[in-house]
């Protein structure tokens, strides 16, 4: 795919998030296709796959975008549980 020096990311401060609509132009080859932000005209940059198709029994178009080098801050909710491990037999004669 082809590539340009753009950064999606470089007005987001940590911890902000950024929801985008993306545009795919393809003239049928990888290097012909790219993955344009709608609202800036930039290049996505890190694609590494677009997959595009209809899923006949629902009648709905499904997108695809594999990116990679991908920055992020996760956070997420958590259920922790303690565990006692057994303990493990002494060895007998010493």
């Amino acid at each position: 795919m082809a590539k340009k020096e753009t950064d999606q990311t470089a007005d987001l401060k940590p911890g902000q998030e950024q929801a985008i609509m993306v545009k795919i132009v393809s003239n049928g080859t990888a290097q012909g296709t790219k993955i344009v932000d709608i609202n800036t005209g930039k290049e996505l940059q890190g694609v590494v796959s677009v997959r595009w198709g209809v899923d006949a029994k629902n009648q709905l178009g499904i997108c695809s975008v594999d990116l990679v080098n991908v920055p992020v801050d996760l956070k997420t909710a958590a259920q922790v549980r303690k565990h006692e491990m057994p303990q493990t037999p002494k060895p007998k004669g010493n």
